[in-house]
């Protein structure tokens, strides 16, 4: 993550993000007399301020959330923390997808070994190629039974049980039942490959572009990794099963550019296109750097306290500035808001990932744990890749959301948080694991330790 947060001034975008102190039809009234604008044009939950006269200054305020994106200088910002009704006011920040990590060799040969099928597997490989040619050879010779099923080669490549580390370091086995099914959940990253053939029949998603494109098509992978990961699907075109919750509908909101680079502004935007396309559950891996001991993102945490209060639960990845065992840096932003749920990374051996962030102050708090090493998913190209970081843990936490959304819909939010930190399994210190390891919804009736 740039560990800068500056200002990007490009035609365009908004210099300040404004913050007010509640929803109210007031916030629309003091940029009107501030700009001089009593007719702002309305779309989508939105209100659009243009200054008139000799300023320039611009606004988009929405509403629900209580956010306006405002074009500024900074004595005019100055004066906007001074009014009544005002929360917060930061500069336009620059974020991006986390530090890429980079595999050493023996995280490389294990999640090459993770990624092979059960030994059992390749004799049932073998056993229905020879039944297959059989059965294709009778047919044109027309000897032999005619087979009344499907030919013997059909179907054996992917056993059932074949899955991702991370899918079985959840317990993904434990409630087959759950997929998901009914749950939105918002991914905002680089988008989606669009053309994959893991998503060409995704039901219900749908997808919007922040960065300028037409559409939410992923030019970079990472997006497309994470989304793979929250609900990739249940019998993939090639390999293991690796998404989460196949059964969810995904909301793929593309607020990164394919360079991995995007502005708090942009981001703002995807948060509310996701409120107001229904998301329960929104997924971020991305962010920017934060010193020991420096604040919160008071724009981000209030959005995100405003997400709680409708239900909506936020995922964040924690980052990957650290370089384990010598730096363990602080939880980035905006994870390190006390409104988001901020995820580390484990590996394959239940150890923190090398880069993942930790709770060393008292500010960015780590909640939970997910699968962040070698982990397997989609990527653009319509193929797949592994690669590591808790952009990839915070897509296993914000699928089993979606799970523990479909067992009981009525927990939600910071309930729906509460519960989940209550069911992962402790792994060690809070300052690496947070509660520990997320999992998969318990069994009804089956005590949790």
């Amino acid at each position: 993550m740039p560990g800068s947060g500056q200002v990007l001034n490009r035609d365009g975008h908004p210099t300040h993000i404004v913050v007010f102190e509640k929803p109210s039809e007031n916030n629309a009234a003091m940029l009107s007399s501030m700009l001089g604008d009593r007719s702002p044009k309305g779309a989508n939950g939105a209100l659009r301020f243009q200054a008139r006269g000799a300023r320039k200054t611009s606004a988009l305020l929405y509403e629900r959330l209580a956010v306006a994106e405002m074009d500024m200088t900074e004595a005019e910002a100055r004066d906007m923390r001074d009014q009544s009704g005002i929360a917060a006011v930061e500069r336009n920040e620059v974020m991006s997808i986390p530090r890429p990590v980079r595999l050493d060799p023996a995280e490389a040969q294990e999640a090459e070994e993770g990624l092979r099928p059960p030994s059992r597997a390749m004799g049932a490989e073998r056993d229905a190629y020879l039944r297959g040619v059989r059965d294709l050879a009778n047919m044109l010779l027309g000897e032999g039974p005619r087979p009344t099923g499907p030919a013997g080669a059909q179907g054996f490549w992917r056993p059932r049980n074949w899955t991702t580390w991370g899918l079985d370091a959840i317990g993904s086995d434990r409630r087959p039942e759950l997929t998901g099914e009914g749950v939105k959940v918002a991914v905002l990253d680089t988008g989606l490959d669009l053309t994959h053939p893991d998503f060409t029949d995704v039901l219900g998603a749908r997808t919007a572009s922040f960065v300028g494109t037409e559409t939410a098509q992923d030019g970079h992978g990472h997006g497309t990794h994470c989304c793979g990961t929250v609900a990739g699907p249940l019998q993939p075109a090639l390999g293991p099963r690796y998404g989460v919750a196949p059964g969810a509908e995904l909301l793929v909101g593309k607020v990164l550019a394919d360079d991995g680079f995007g502005m708090m502004s942009q981001i703002i935007d995807g948060i509310t296109w996701a409120l107001n396309e229904g998301a329960q559950v929104i997924s971020m891996s991305l962010g920017s750097a934060r010193a020991e001991g420096a604040g919160f993102s008071r724009v981000y945490e209030m959005v995100f306290r405003r997400l709680l209060s409708e239900g909506v639960l936020p995922i964040c990845a924690a980052g990957n500035e650290s370089d384990r065992p010598g730096l363990i840096a602080p939880v980035g932003n905006p994870a390190a808001c006390p409104g988001a749920m901020a995820v580390a990374a484990v590996d394959r051996r239940m150890d923190p990932g090398d880069f993942s962030c930790g709770q060393v102050d008292r500010i960015g708090l780590l909640d939970i744990a997910g699968p962040g090493v070698g982990v397997h998913s989609a990527w653009t190209g319509g193929g797949y890749r592994r690669i590591s970081g808790t952009s990839m843990a915070t897509p296993h936490v914000a699928g089993v959301a979606a799970l523990h959304l479909q067992a009981d819909p009525s927990t939600t939010g910071d309930d729906l948080r509460a519960l989940m930190k209550m069911q992962a399994t402790a792994l060690g210190p809070v300052r690496d694991f947070g509660a520990g390891l997320v999992q998969v919804p318990a069994n009804p009736g089956v005590p949790v330790g």
